[in-house]
């Protein structure tokens, strides 16, 4: 069941492994099972991510209701429920600003993910999956007719050639909102290296 359960804002290797898995026709629970599988989710990696501010790594971590030492055992993962415990949503939002402010994709992405993280959600599989929606959203791949588009366009040359560009500057352990911020809707198109 947990490997149904999408981790907090994924990495650059996860998406990889879930565009592939999505580009093969698997439906988005599968795909979301096999990139779990793929980079070795458990635990406490539900509920962070890691992105890069100032040279820098910070890992962002969410406050989870009885303590994050819940989410070691895999049976509380799926209905583990998310606390306000050290302001995390704002404080994460804030580390997004001054880690991307300036970067040339944030204000596009940003309103996607302050309404997430502005949202009543309070279960950690559930504010995750919103998470993924607004990344899937703001990749334009929400459903499968775009996957196909995609996928067709990314064939050509010139595209793949783009797409190694930006994976040489991406690093794949950081949160995919690092890539996104820095490329935009082009770093689909290194997942296909990655």
């Amino acid at each position: 069941m947990n490997n149904l359960v999408i981790p907090f804002a994924p990495s650059a290797a996860w998406y990889a492994a879930w565009w592939q898995a999505r580009r093969k026709g698997l439906p988005d629970v599968e795909s979301i099972a096999a990139a779990n599988i793929a980079t070795d989710i458990s635990g406490k990696d539900y509920a962070r991510c890691r992105i890069m501010a100032n040279g820098n790594e910070i890992i962002l971590s969410m406050a989870i209701e009885g303590g994050a030492a819940r989410l070691k055992r895999t049976s509380l993962i799926s209905t583990a429920r998310l606390s306000d415990h050290g302001n995390w949503r704002h404080v994460h939002l804030g580390a997004f600003e001054a880690a991307y402010g300036r970067c040339p994709f944030y204000q596009h992405l940003t309103p996607l993910i302050t309404e997430v993280y502005n949202s009543q959600e309070y279960t950690l599989p559930g504010f995750n999956a919103k998470v993924h929606h607004a990344i899937c959203s703001f990749l334009n791949i929400i459903n499968l007719k775009n996957i196909q588009d995609i996928t067709s366009y990314a064939g050509s040359y010139a595209t793949k050639e783009r797409g190694t560009e930006i994976a040489i500057g991406l690093q794949r352990e950081l949160s995919i909102i690092d890539t996104l911020m820095k490329f935009g809707t082009e770093s689909i198109l290194a997942l296909d290296i990655l």
